[in-house]
Formats: C-alpha cells, structure tokens, sequence
C-alpha cells in the first residue's frame, strides 16, 4: 500500500511539474492575461500539497505541525530581559569582576604561550647556529 502511494504521488508530481513548465511558458510568451497562467500553476502546487498530504496519511508518514502563538505582554508589571529597567548593580558587578578575571586569565595565557615559543624559537636558532660550519672551512677542507 505504501509503495503504491509513492509511486501515484511520484506520477502526480511528475504531471505538475510538466503542467506548471507549460504555466511558465503560457505566462513568458502569453498577450493579454498572464495573470491566469500564473494562477494556474499556483492552483496546482496548492492542490499538489494537499494529494500530498492525502498520500503521506495513507502511507502512515510522520508529520509535525507548528503554530506560532504571539502572547501580548501587560503593560504593567515587572519585566525581565534586556530592555529592563530592574537590574540588580550588585550582580551586574558580580558577572563584570567575573569577566574581568577571565580575560585577565585568557591574556596571561596568551603572553606565557607567546614567551615560550620566542624561547623555543631562539634555542633552535641556537643549535642551528652552533652547528653551522663556515663556507671558508668547507672550501679549505679537512685539516
């Protein structure tokens, strides 16, 4: 039953695709009144979400259906969020010695990561140096 119902609903597609194709082209090349041609094809996606639907309950398909519920806000009361003018100055003091400690952390983690690859950098430039033969003592040979 399933595959059944896919395989109209895939046929019923097919078809209006190649019916709003045709609404396209009425709509491009058409004289007096595109407006219909459009209204067609508008007609036809709408009636294609409804086959749609019809098949996916037949083939026990999972839907979820959302609504958007706007609920006003009274005009008194007291209101949270950002645009509050209730804000304790204490807490505000709180979170702003906490983030404070925090980028305090962040930087000297940064300095002593910066510290040890300069100090890295100048070791190996130490070896390579102490390591190095002059190009006058290559040219000479052994001695």
């Amino acid at each position: 039953m399933r595959l059944s119902a896919a395989g109209h609903l895939s046929t019923q597609i097919g078809r209006s695709l190649d019916f709003i194709d045709r609404c396209e082209h009425l709509a491009a090349v058409g004289k007096h009144n595109k407006l219909a041609a459009i209204n067609a094809a508008a007609a036809m996606m709408r009636a294609n979400a409804m086959v749609a639907g019809a098949f996916a309950r037949l083939a026990q398909v999972e839907t979820r259906h959302r609504t958007i519920v706007e609920m006003p806000q009274g005009v008194g009361g007291k209101g949270g969020g950002l645009n509050s003018s209730f804000h304790d100055p204490a807490r505000d003091q709180d979170i702003r010695a906490t983030l404070e400690r925090r980028f305090a952390r962040i930087a000297e983690a940064a300095a002593r990561d910066k510290a040890l690859e300069e100090a890295r950098a100048e070791e190996a430039a130490r070896k390579v140096r102490e390591t190095r033969t002059p190009i006058a003592a290559i040219e000479r040979g052994p001695k």
